[in-house]
């Protein structure tokens, strides 16, 4: 079993779904759950390739109910967990580099008064 951490972003983006659109919620849920009981074979997880990355960023793809993402980095701690990022809905078919800076830069605030060391 893995550790799951949440940056304050990810939560604000899993209340927002709460809101809108529950039925995905819940797909998220159980995605997070099968992350953290390390089901990996029943996820659907791709690594985010780019030039001069900060973090090994992966993602796990949703594609029903709806198309949605959710972003994390391993993290190397006493238990191996994850930190999740982000979720977001795929409206389009790439998304911005920027966005995967701001990534980067959450996961540095989210570990910077810890002693974690990222993949």
């Amino acid at each position: 079993m893995h550790e799951i951490h949440l940056t304050s972003q990810a939560e604000k983006d899993f209340k927002k779904l709460q809101r809108s659109d529950r039925l995905l919620l819940a797909e998220v849920l159980k995605r997070i759950k099968l992350l953290e009981n390390g089901k990996f074979e029943n996820l659907d997880i791709k690594s985010i390739k780019r030039k001069n990355a900060k973090h090994k960023l992966l993602e796990i793809r949703i594609k029903y109910p709806n198309s949605y993402r959710i972003f994390y980095i391993e993290l190397k701690t006493k238990s191996n967990g994850f930190l999740i990022l982000s979720g977001r809905k795929k409206k389009v078919d790439k998304f911005n580099e920027d966005y995967f800076e701001v990534l980067d830069e959450r996961a540095d605030e989210f570990m910077q008064d810890k002693n974690w060391i990222v993949y």
